[in-house]
C-alpha cells in the first residue's frame, strides 16, 4: 500500500477505493483461471471432435449403422431429432420405472402382510378325527339310447364342508370359538403329517368358521365339533417337510 500511495497517507483511502472497484470488475466478469494447459499432454484426455471436423462419409456410416435416416435432413436436424426422441424415451422409462417401483412396494407390503398373517395364524390342536380332503366326486349318468349301459360325465362338485372332532380344551380352543361366524374369510392350511419330519403334505382352501359345538361327556373327555365352510377349490398338496 505504501508503494501505491508513494508514501502519502492522504492517498491511502483513495487507493483502497480503486482496488475495490478493480475487484468488483474481476468478479462481475465471471473469469475463471484456465488450468487446461496443465493437462495438454495427457494421453488419456477425452477429446470430442467438432461436427465440422468429421467427414460426411463418416457421419453417413454411423447413421447407417444404427438405422437412422431422414430424407433431405441436415446432420444438425437429425441430432436435434435424436435429442427429442431421447427425452421422450427417457420420460417413458421414468414412468415405467416409477410404476415398477410402485408395484414392487405394493408386492413388498402384500408379502409383509401375508407373513404377518401367517405368523399370527391360529393352530387347531387336540384333533381326534379329520374329514376327507379333496374335491368330492359328482358323477352324472347320461342315458345312451341303443347301448346296453349308460355313460357318465363329471358334474360340478359341491363345495365341501369340513368337520373336525376335537378333544375340547377351553384354554386352547377359546381363540377358535371367537372366530365363529365373524363374517371374515380365512385361508386354512391343512397339514397331513405322516411323521414329525419327512414327506408331509399341506392343502390350502379358503372359507369361514361356520360353527364350534361342544359335546359334554361323562365317560370320556369333552368333545367339540369344528365345522368349516369352504368357498374355493383346494390348492395342493404341497411338500411341507
Amino acid at each position: 500500500m505504501n508503494t501505491l500511495t508513494g508514501g502519502d497517507p492522504n492517498k491511502e483511502q483513495e487507493v483502497k477505493e480503486i482496488l475495490g472497484l478493480i475487484d468488483q470488475l474481476i468478479l462481475s466478469s465471471g473469469s475463471i483461471p484456465d488450468h487446461s494447459k496443465m493437462f495438454a499432454d495427457d494421453d488419456n484426455q477425452i477429446k470430442i471432435p467438432e461436427l465440422t471436423d468429421v467427414s460426411a462419409t463418416q457421419i453417413d456410416a454411423v447413421l447407417e449403422k444404427y438405422g437412422i435416416s431422414k430424407k433431405n435432413a441436415s446432420y444438425e436436424g437429425i441430432l436435434s431429432d435424436m435429442k427429442d426422441n431421447t427425452e421422450a424415451v427417457k420420460d417413458k422409462i421414468t414412468a415405467k420405472y416409477k410404476d415398477a417401483l410402485k408395484r414392487g412396494a405394493e408386492a413388498s407390503l402384500a408379502f409383509k402382510t401375508a407373513k404377518d398373517d401367517f405368523e399370527n395364524a391360529v393352530d387347531v390342536t387336540n384333533i381326534r378325527e379329520f374329514p376327507s380332503f379333496g374335491k368330492p366326486a359328482n358323477i352324472v349318468n347320461v342315458p345312451s339310447y341303443g347301448q346296453s349301459v349308460s355313460s357318465q360325465i363329471q358334474g360340478q362338485s359341491d363345495a365341501p364342508t369340513l368337520e373336525f372332532s376335537l378333544n375340547y380344551v377351553p384354554s386352547v380352543h377359546d381363540t377358535i370359538q371367537a372366530l365363529v361366524q365373524d363374517g371374515l374369510t380365512y385361508v386354512f392350511q391343512l397339514d397331513v403329517k405322516n411323521s414329525a419330519t419327512g414327506a408331509n403334505a399341506a392343502f390350502y382352501v379358503k372359507g369361514q368358521i361356520a360353527s364350534f359345538e361342544v359335546s359334554p361327556n361323562l365317560t370320556d373327555s369333552n368333545q367339540a365339533t369344528l365345522t368349516l365352510s369352504t368357498s374355493t377349490d383346494y390348492t395342493g398338496p404341497f411338500a411341507d417337510a
